[in-house]
């Protein structure tokens, strides 16, 4: 749980950085979970448990490296960066 934590107070701070609000910021984090989650939820079903805290694992790891983003680059630029592919298959 630390983990958890601790990305939870670092969401909070970039949050006041970026101005923007913890529920944006977690939305943002939401769009890359996902795309995450569904492309390892098979294998970490084929694996059992080990497989799901394989899966948690990835996505901490990928909500810190999106907050460090975010933080480094802005949040628009990161959604400019990172989210044009969603934004295509919406057209």
């Amino acid at each position: 749980m630390p983990r958890f934590e601790s990305i939870w107070n670092q969401i909070g701070l970039i949050a006041k950085k970026v101005t923007l609000s913890i529920e944006q910021i977690m939305g943002i984090l939401s769009v890359r979970a996902v795309s995450i989650a569904e492309t390892g939820i098979g294998t970490a079903k084929a694996l059992s448990s080990t497989g799901i805290q394989l899966l948690d694992e990835v996505l901490l790891n990928d909500y810190k490296e999106t907050l460090s983003d975010i933080s480094k680059a802005g949040a628009f630029n990161h959604l400019e960066d990172n989210m044009h592919a969603f934004a295509e298959n919406e057209q």
